[in-house]
């Protein structure tokens, strides 16, 4: 796990060349009151979120720009790099750096979305890297100091994370 945690975080410093963010979440219960969510919020280079709260966070005290949080099988990885290019308007190359870190590299689902007023690229991919296969929901957002890059990935291809993934980006909010 750490050494495909490790290929991860190189690759996403390709991801320093590019950001993102999501929409507000219905916490709404079926019954009509407000949902008590058990959720952990944090802040990470001007984007504020929220995760489960049995999702355990790992920080490397020396690089103070990676965080991930472990879901046990999946995790969620968040890289802050000081670019200023816009990731929407390089999308191309933001991706190419991608492919260059892993075999059989593939985009799906390639979209400029809107989080909070600001625009963000929202892709999905699949590739290899150390013989790991991996699937990534990703998103890159231009934050006032530089590109904030988060991704959801699985690495044993043991279900659909989509459903938590879209719960932390419905509650990302970006400092303007």
């Amino acid at each position: 796990m750490k050494k495909a945690l490790c290929c991860l975080l190189v690759l996403l410093g390709c991801f320093g060349l590019f950001g993102c963010g999501g929409d507000q979440v219905d916490d709404t219960a079926a019954d009509g009151t407000e949902a008590v969510a058990d959720v952990q919020q944090d802040e990470f280079h001007g984007v504020t979120f929220e995760v489960p709260a049995d999702w355990e966070k790992v920080a490397d005290e020396s690089n103070p720009d990676v965080v991930y949080y472990s879901t046990g099988t999946d995790f969620l990885l968040l890289q802050y790099s000081n670019v200023q290019d816009s990731v929407v308007d390089n999308a191309d190359d933001f991706l190419k750096g991608m492919e260059s870190e892993f075999d059989n590299f593939s985009v799906s689902n390639q979209e400029v979305i809107n989080v909070g007023g600001t625009d963000c690229l929202h892709f999905e991919f699949t590739g290899t890297s150390e013989g790991t296969e991996y699937a990534g929901n990703c998103i890159s957002v231009n934050v006032p100091d530089g590109l904030v890059s988060i991704g959801m990935y699985d690495s044993d291809n043991d279900g659909d994370y989509s459903s938590s993934f879209q719960a932390v980006l419905d509650s990302i909010q970006i400092a303007q």
